[in-house]
């Protein structure tokens, strides 16, 4: 898949400070904070589209490129295009580039706050600081919508910030992976503690086929281990509240849970970070770089 350059959405200015069709340099702020916006939400989305992984493709951000060249009509159009450098790794559900899933999923998300509907099923809470920001730095008395194609302008106003800010405020589901050590066993109720580094302490209970192994673990205290994965519910600030779904408990009696199988080996890392140099900085490389290293670091002559 060749990189090119795709419309995901359009900004709109209005107001007495977008007349004529000029573009107040303050709207710059937005337009950069719809930047981050795609970028934060363009990560999030990877990541769900890909549990195995634990960590992003290297230079993620980097590879999606957001930028504009015209403005549109009086009230001051923005298109907003995105192009996608070697976006065969970063393509994600039905091969749908993360840009443009980025600009919907913010999109139906401002649409959410302004009919005080729940947020859409693939947001997450950690998007919010962003999102809250949109549209904050724009003079008074001037409009600001978001569009995204084949659907309409949607305004973001204070009352679209103040809604999204609140759900800030109170407790929220989340995914749970963590590893640490089993703290204590109650054979009677079948619950064991967890002590883990993120969570001080955590009580689940298991299944009776599964005691054995949490006896085991808690007799092996300083060397075995316990993978726990499922759901959560979390305080504001993030503080685990509750454990609300085990969806998976390992137990490590020699220590921490291998390394994931899937996980890219640092030569396949490197051979990645080759490959997205685009050809014509390669061509910029000087012909002599390895014998003239100091040279081109430095601008230490050859004496």
């Amino acid at each position: 898949m060749a990189d090119q350059w795709k419309e995901i959405a359009r900004l709109k200015f209005t107001g007495d400070d977008f007349d004529d069709g000029i573009l107040d340099v303050r709207a710059l702020t937005e337009i950069l904070c719809f930047r981050s916006i795609v970028q934060a939400t363009a990560r999030v989305l990877w990541l769900a589209a890909n549990p195995g992984r634990k960590q992003l493709p290297d230079h993620f951000d980097e590879r999606i490129f957001l930028g504009f060249r015209t403005l549109r009509s009086d009230s001051v159009e923005v298109p907003i295009e995105a192009r996608v450098v070697n976006p065969e790794k970063l393509l994600l559900w039905n091969d749908q580039d993360p840009a443009s899933l980025a600009a919907n999923l913010a999109y139906e998300t401002f649409d959410s706050a302004g009919r005080h509907r729940d947020l859409p099923q693939r947001f997450t809470r950690q998007l919010l600081p962003e999102y809250a920001k949109l549209g904050q730095g724009l003079p008074h008395g001037a409009g600001f919508a978001i569009a995204v194609p084949t659907k309409p302008p949607i305004p973001v106003t204070q009352a679209e910030r103040d809604w999204l800010s609140d759900r800030r405020e109170r407790d929220y589901e989340d995914h749970l992976d963590v590893v640490g050590r089993v703290l204590s066993v109650d054979v009677e109720r079948k619950t064991l503690a967890i002590q883990t580094d993120q969570d001080r302490r955590i009580e689940i209970g298991y299944e009776p086929d599964r005691e054995q192994e949490a006896i085991g673990a808690l007799s092996a205290y300083e060397t075995a281990r316990v993978q726990l994965r499922g759901r959560c519910v979390r305080k504001p600030g993030g503080e685990l509240r509750q454990v609300i779904a085990v969806e998976g408990l390992d137990f490590f009696p020699d220590g921490e849970p291998e390394r994931d199988p899937n996980a890219p080996s640092i030569e396949e890392k490197i051979l990645e970070m080759f490959r997205e140099v685009p050809e014509e900085e390669w061509e910029r490389v000087p012909s002599d770089l390895s014998t003239r290293l100091d040279y081109y670091l430095y601008g230490a002559d050859d004496s």
